[in-house]
Parts: structure tokens; sequence; C-alpha cells
């Protein structure tokens, strides 16, 4: 995998902005396991049941798969990883629950197999689902990590809109001034 040197420059402030697992490009994370992977499943699943309609069982099951496609993705199985992650993500739209963190692993695992438009155009996937679940601080750092893969691919034009996107959540009381100060000066605007 060749490493991109946008990614390599900003990888820091991207973390500190959005505390992204987008830095670990290329190095799979160990996935929680035993009793840290139970809990995080069934916390998952308390969460999507408490959120939406969808039943006990099937918020177990999305749980479930996104336990294994973690799994996968540690294992370096990144193609299998993928086609789990889309399938979460399809059927957490389905049940009206928010997508958004399958979609940022998703936009991981497309990084991981070096499609970095893929990865970014799945973290702007990632700022619409979180703009439709009012959710302005993921949105933001999605439209950030895109902004990034896209300076680093030359899409200039991408870039730009982002950066019109980013421009009102920068104003949000939500936005923590924390982050907004990172992003202020990686855009370089006061």
């Amino acid at each position: 995998m060749r490493t991109h040197s946008i990614f390599s420059l900003a990888a820091l402030a991207v973390v500190a902005i959005t505390g992204s697992a987008m830095a670990q490009r290329g190095k799979p994370v160990a996935a929680p396991t035993g009793e840290r992977q139970v809990a995080m499943r069934d916390t998952f699943a308390e969460s999507l049941t408490r959120r939406t309609a969808v039943s006990g069982a099937e918020a177990k099951r999305i749980a479930s798969l996104a336990a294994g496609a973690d799994s996968l993705f540690s294992a370096g199985q990144l193609e299998a990883a993928r086609r789990t992650f889309k399938e979460i993500a399809r059927a957490q739209t389905e049940i009206g629950a928010n997508p958004a963190g399958a979609l940022r692993r998703l936009a991981n695992v497309e990084l991981a197999l070096d499609n970095t438009y893929a990865a970014a155009t799945t973290l702007e996937d990632v700022a619409i689902a979180a703009d439709r679940f009012d959710d302005p601080e993921t949105q933001l750092g999605a439209l950030v990590d895109a902004m990034l893969l896209y300076i680093d691919l030359g899409r200039r034009d991408r870039q730009s809109e982002l950066v019109r996107l980013m421009r009102p959540l920068l104003k949000r009381a939500e936005i923590p001034e924390a982050t907004r100060l990172s992003v202020r000066r990686l855009l370089h605007i006061s």
C-alpha cells in the first residue's frame, strides 16, 4: 500500500479533530474480544433498540455483524469486512438507524485497500448520515477527513465544496471549541 502524503502530514490534525481511526490506515487494529466484545455488542444492540423501532433481535443481529466485521478487518480479510460493513450500513438505513459508524468503518477498510476515492466518497456518506441525524460533530469530522483525501487525490473541486459545507458547521454550538479551532487552523480561516 502506498502512503498518501497529505494523509501523513495531516494525520495528527485529523485525529485531534475527529478521533478518527483513519490514522490507523493500513494497520488493522485489534478487535475487542471475549467479554468486551459481548458487552460492546449488547450495548450497541440496546442503543439501537432504544433509538429506533427495531426489534431487539434485529438490533442484536446488526451488532453481531458489526463485531464480525471488526474481526474480519483486524484479521486482514478486507474484502469480507467491506461487504459486511456495507450490509450493516444498508440494514441500519432500512430500519431508520444512523449508519454513520458503519460507514466510517467502511471508509477505513477502503483506505486499507488503497481505494482512496472510495474512502472519500464513503466519508461524504458519513457526513450525509450525520446531517440526517443532526450530529454536526460527526458531520464535520467526516467532511474534514474526506477533504484531506480529496486533496491527496488532487481533487481541488471537491476540497472547495467540502470547505463550503464545513463553514456553517463551525458556527454550530454543538461543535466543541477545541474542534472548531483545530478545523479553522487546518483550513487557515479565522
